[in-house]
């Protein structure tokens, strides 16, 4: 075959391909000529040095042009910016977005920095791509990599970075590697028609709003892997700044990051449908008090999954920040808002909170049958394990919160044992928390409506919630998340805005946990016992708090008997040691490995010879 002239830069031409959809020709001369193209030039590296950049005005429309003419519609393209950048021209001022069609082409920016400082509103960096499937041969293992994005860093500002599939194009099978995408709204957005795409050494950081917002509602979400870089510092004023942030509007992405690091974002992650896993990765909280990462579910969209696996999760630098000396409420915090449609599993984590001792690792928080999982993680130091979750507590009551016996076996001894309800310190982070709003008066003419919470005893994140709309009246409002107040403190006020008038609604708080209050006056013991089942091999880690007011004889003690599978005691651990003076409530417990043979831990309440007035509190079991 004889191969015709190349196309020209802007010549207008009528691109000819096979059945397949991959390009062979073009038509010139009014659509009488064929062109045939060779294969070599299909796939050459084109150059963009001559482009000529200043780095000082707008280059946007230059470069935007550039880039269009040298797209063949199915063909891949290498644009090569090394040259470019290897003379010194390594900084592209961009006023208004560019626009790249992902499948016709693999770009190495080298070192390209892109800025797009001056921007006031719109999308830096859009990748579109093909209108038809299936994908031709050139649609896949295309790369772009090796750049520099640059944002105004204004949150007032509506302007984001990266955005990936906007249109009812295909944007291909794609990676994109070693780059930087900084001080946007959105750092990093992925949309409609957007699946099979690799992020290696990813660096978003310093969002406003989202790191990587995943908005794609339509034939998205398939295998979007991360590998390694970081998602990170991305705050703004009302501590709303979200690392990653899946809504439940989205398609239900599958999110994997594998050793991504997730460091001082507001929050690291507000995932409420399909899978994210986090393999391996670093999670380091900036040090407030506010939770660190959302789990949640609506009801009629895709389930979600959550799985931290390996890696770390720590509360991050003591000498700066609001945390509570002995921590936040809660970590991650777990809210669905309709049935089983939720699974937050942790597993073979380290977790540097074990001085955290009022901070709960994964917190539940709403309704339905959520399955939480924490399974082998390393997370103890100086005896103390931190609380993991009290709702896979493996003891019924621990809490006392049903009364001083529910659950336990009890032997009294002649001490008078009673639930206590009027503690007056905060043993374990026994917190309040939102447990209702009532609506007042629903008010008139609304049909969109927000729900604020403010002020009140707060000690964590104030609480959220949702309201409820019939015929423009408030009907009645659901709480998403409980927020953290102090013990029998004071509740939030609710504030209730929209297109409407007159709606006022009141915030119940609920503090669950009480006390198991020993009063001994004989020196007479006082028994309460629970058996959990054990595996040998595995961790058992047990915590409970002590408090005595008054003692002139005897001691409060925990142990831990091991039984075998006949229900005989292979031996006893105690936990901590002996509380044997007038204390206020102190945190014991450690992890025990479970000995070869034992089936059962049985967990024993002692009020040892016991002649004066003590609690046991907050008594809680894991096994890891």
């Amino acid at each position: 075959m004889t191969y015709g002239r190349q196309p020209r830069i802007n010549e207008e031409i009528n691109w000819v391909t096979d059945e397949d959809g991959n390009v062979n020709g073009y038509m010139t001369n009014g659509g009488r000529t064929l062109q045939p193209i060779p294969p070599a030039v299909l796939e050459r590296a084109l150059s963009v040095a001559n482009v000529g950049f200043d780095g000082v005005s707008d280059d946007a429309s230059r470069l935007q042009e550039a880039i269009n003419s040298l797209m063949v519609p199915g063909a891949t393209r290498r644009l090569d910016f090394t040259t470019l950048v290897a003379r010194g021209s390594d900084r592209v001022k961009i006023n208004s977005g560019l626009i790249l069609p992902l499948p016709q082409c693999s770009i190495d920016f080298g070192g390209l920095q892109f800025d797009a400082s001056s921007m006031t509103s719109g999308t830096a960096l859009t990748f579109t791509g093909q209108d038809v499937q299936p994908y031709n041969q050139h649609s896949n293992a295309n790369t772009i990599s090796n750049f520099r994005l640059l944002g105004p860093a204004n949150a007032a500002l509506p302007v984001d970075g990266l955005v990936i599939g906007v249109d009812s194009t295909v944007p291909g099978h794609s990676a994109f590697a070693d780059f930087l995408v900084k001080d946007f709204r959105d750092n990093l957005i992925i949309g409609n028609n957007v699946y099979i795409l690799q992020f290696r050494n990813a660096f978003l950081k310093e969002g406003t709003r989202y790191g990587l917002n995943y908005s794609g509602s339509s034939n998205t979400g398939e295998s979007i892997n991360f590998f390694g870089g970081s998602i990170s510092d991305t705050q703004n004023a009302s501590g709303t700044g979200t690392g990653v942030y899946v809504p439940s509007s989205a398609a239900g992405p599958d999110l994997f990051f594998w050793g991504t690091s997730f460091s001082y974002d507001d929050v690291a992650f507000d995932i409420s449908t399909g899978q994210a896993m986090f393999k391996s990765c670093h999670f380091e909280a900036k040090k407030s008090n506010a939770p660190y990462g959302y789990a949640s579910t609506v009801g009629g969209r895709p389930a979600t999954t959550v799985i931290v696996d390996g890696g770390q999760v720590t509360h991050g630098t003591l000498a700066t920040g609001t945390e509570q000396n002995n921590g936040r409420p809660h970590f991650f915090v777990v809210r669905p808002n309709t049935g089983d449609r939720l699974l937050f599993a942790v597993r073979n984590t380290a977790y540097n909170g074990f001085d955290k001792k009022n901070t709960e690792l994964v917190h539940f928080q709403g309704v339905g049958l959520v399955q939480i999982d924490i399974e082998g993680s390393n997370c103890t130091a100086n005896g103390l394990p931190p609380r993991l979750c009290s709702n896979i507590n493996l003891l019924r009551n621990g809490d006392f919160a049903d009364g001083a016996s529910t659950g336990w076996t009890s032997a009294d001894g002649g001490n008078t044992v009673t639930q206590d309800t009027t503690y007056n310190t905060d043993p374990a982070g026994i917190n309040s928390w939102v447990s209702a709003i009532s609506v007042g008066a629903g008010g008139s003419g609304y049909t969109t409506a927000t729900v604020t919470l403010s002020g009140g005893s707060v000690i964590g994140a104030q609480a959220t919630a949702t309201a409820t709309i019939a015929g423009g009246v408030i009907t009645g409002i659901t709480v998403t998340y409980g927020g953290s107040y102090t013990p029998n403190g004071t509740a939030p006020t609710v504030t209730i805005t929209g297109d409407g008038t007159g709606a006022t609604a009141t915030a119940t708080l609920l503090t669950s946990k009480r006390a198991l209050k020993i009063v001994g006056a004989a020196a007479a013991t006082t028994t309460r016992s629970q058996v959990v089942t054990v595996k040998p091999g595995k961790k058992l880690a047990v915590r409970a708090f002590n408090r005595i007011d008054a003692v002139s004889a005897g001691d409060l003690r925990v142990t831990i008997d091991w039984l075998d599978s006949t229900g005989a005691t292979i031996s006893t651990q105690t936990v901590g040691s002996n509380m044997t003076a007038v204390t206020a409530y102190t945190l014991r417990g450690n992890h025990y490995r479970v000995p070869k043979g034992a089936v059962q831990a049985r967990i024993n309440l002692i009020a040892n010879a016991f002649t004066g007035t003590g609690y046991f509190s907050d008594v809680e079991a894991w096994l890891l």
